[in-house]
């Protein structure tokens, strides 16, 4: 068994003084990564180097944003909602922690559709189906720096287990003691390989393809991760996790981008 109970703090910037955090590291190494990966998608789309700069650039704010505005509302709402309710405030204490990331994908879509609204006016014949291809190429590898936060955080803690590579977390998410299932380092290192995937495989961006497999795989995972995950919020318990519920329309989604013919 693996005893895990390293500092949330990661180092502390000299003469500021001012602590950074892993998960904060973790989540900023996933976006600056995602920036060159969206920004060669879009060269290879494009073909013009300081438009691809520019059109990575405004995408990587974009999905920033839209990250942590939406998954903290999916938090809020599919999560907490009785804790929030009564307690408007604290929707806005992200520093505590508690973001969902079914609600950041969400948000991000959204996001991406306004996204290709605007940059139609510079990119003649950019469509919504050609960003969300982009987009998903990297989409994962930042999934996965933020499951590696949460690891050094000790959040997102899987149910017990007697397997060899347990962890037994020092200082966990509602004190959940004992060896058990480290969920966060299957789902980062699967989310490695969906990257890995996606990034060298022959892809045409417009056609959804690319996107409807990175939909359907990453949150066919995500459902098959949850039995192994403890409960996380409030409407956990039953039949089927708050996360694998929400997982079931991006599912879906992935399978009908798929599925669908695309344009000649």
């Amino acid at each position: 068994m693996i005893f895990w109970d390293p500092s949330k703090i990661a180092f502390e910037i000299p003469f500021l003084h001012h602590a950074i955090a892993w998960y904060g590291l973790c989540f900023a190494t996933g976006f600056f990564l995602s920036y060159f990966v969206v920004r060669r998608e879009f060269f290879l789309y494009c073909h013009n180097r300081p438009l691809s700069a520019k059109l990575a650039e405004r995408i990587t704010w974009v999905v920033i944003a839209a990250t942590i505005v939406g998954s903290r509302l999916g938090e809020v709402f599919f999560y907490s909602w009785s804790y929030y309710k009564e307690h408007p405030g604290a929707i806005f204490k992200i520093w505590e922690g508690g973001l969902a990331s079914h609600g950041g994908v969400a948000a991000i879509v959204l996001a991406l559709i306004l996204y290709t609204l605007y940059s139609k006016k510079e990119v003649k014949g950019l469509t919504f189906l050609t960003v969300l291809d982009i987009a998903s190429v990297p989409a994962s590898l930042g999934a996965a720096f933020i499951r590696l936060g949460n690891f050094m955080n000790q959040e997102i803690i899987g149910t017990p287990s007697t397997l060899p590579w347990a962890v037994t977390f020092g200082h966990p998410e509602n004190g959940l003691t004992g060896p058990r299932h480290p969920v966060q380092l299957y789902e980062a290192l699967f989310y490695f390989a969906l990257f890995a995937f996606l990034f060298m495989r022959k892809r045409k961006p417009g056609s959804g393809k690319t996107a409807g497999l990175f939909f359907t795989a990453l949150f066919a995972f995500r459902f098959i991760i949850e039995f192994v995950k403890a409960p996380q919020g409030e409407n956990d318990g039953g039949i089927l996790s708050m996360g694998q519920l929400l997982s079931i329309p991006f599912i879906m989604g992935g399978l009908y981008m798929l599925c669908r013919k695309s344009r000649p």
